[in-house]
Formats: structure tokens, sequence, C-alpha cells
């Protein structure tokens, strides 16, 4: 496979951002890939970064496993109601029916959500 801009020379690589074989003239090393040109070069920096961070949002490589963080969104956004559940609970004995309902519903997108993050295996 020759080069696409000196079709005399004998290509070395393939560019990480358009997948042109270039030779070792064109060739920029960027550590992780290889670029043809200063446009390529910024797209396959950009590629580099985008699977990094892909990576540790589904916990590949070295990424720790996170905790869930849409389960304790949920639970923060009941807490308030479950205070205001307990205090007319214990000021009238009567239970307030919409902040009970409203908890529930809470509790199981919580638990929804918790399960689908399992289930995608993703990191977040």
């Amino acid at each position: 496979m020759n080069c696409f801009t000196h079709s005399e020379e004998c290509a070395v690589a393939v560019c990480k951002a358009c997948g042109k074989a270039i030779c070792h003239g064109c060739t920029i090393d960027l550590g992780h890939a290889v670029a043809c040109s200063d446009r390529c070069k910024v797209e396959a920096e950009e590629l580099h970064q985008m699977n990094a961070k892909a990576k540790r949002i589904y916990g590949l490589g070295g990424a720790k496993k996170l905790s869930p963080l849409a389960p304790l969104i949920w639970l923060l956004i009941a807490s308030p109601f479950i205070f205001l559940l307990i205090s007319v609970y214990m000021r009238k004995g009567t239970i307030e029916w919409f902040a009970l309902i409203f908890i529930g519903a809470c509790i199981v997108i919580g638990l929804i959500s918790w399960r689908r993050n399992r289930a995608l295996e993703l990191n977040c």
C-alpha cells in the first residue's frame, strides 16, 4: 500500500482520523495514534479523549466501579417528603397520602434506574 499524498512512497501507518495510508514523511506521531495532518491531529486527539471517557463510564481498563448516582438522587428528591410524612404522622396521627405515593414512586424509579445501570454495565 502506498501513501495517499506521496504515491511513490510505501505507507507505514494509517491515519486515526481519516483512515488514509501515510508514509513516514507524512506521519504525525501522537503517542497513542498517528495522524496525517494538523486537522486530523485535532480529530485524533478528540477521538482519544472520547474513548478514554467511554472507558471510565463503562468501567473498562483501570477505572474503578462507581456506585450509581441515580438511585441516590431519587432518594435525595424523596427525603423532604419522608420528613413531611413522619412529621405529619407524629403531629396529627394521620398519613399524608401524597407524600407516601411520591416516596413510593421515587423508590420505584430509583430501583429501575439502578437495575438498568447494572444491566447495561454502566459505571455512572
